[in-house]
């Protein structure tokens, strides 16, 4: 596995999880135990319009963006999402 394939499976831990309006669009964040806060990719791109797909290519392909992607289990409802 690849550098850049580690950093992209990296996987926070949640201690907090909310939900914020942005221009009428719902977004997931959360606060993890490293103390920062981190936003929902595809939230953020349907509330931008933009594709998340792309975004996420665009993020693979960025050596200091990719710092920044984690995945985390986050709770929807009744069911548990990674994102």
């Amino acid at each position: 596995m690849s550098e850049q394939e580690n950093r992209v499976r990296r996987v926070g831990n949640v201690i907090k999880q909310a939900t914020a309006v942005f221009e009428g669009a719902e977004i997931t964040a959360v606060l993890a135990e490293d103390g920062f806060i981190y936003a929902s990719l595809p939230h953020l791109c349907r509330a931008l319009g933009l594709d998340a797909e792309s975004q996420r290519h665009a993020i693979d392909d960025h050596v200091v963006l990719t710092e920044g992607l984690l995945q985390f289990p986050l709770v929807s409802g009744v069911r548990i999402v990674t994102t």
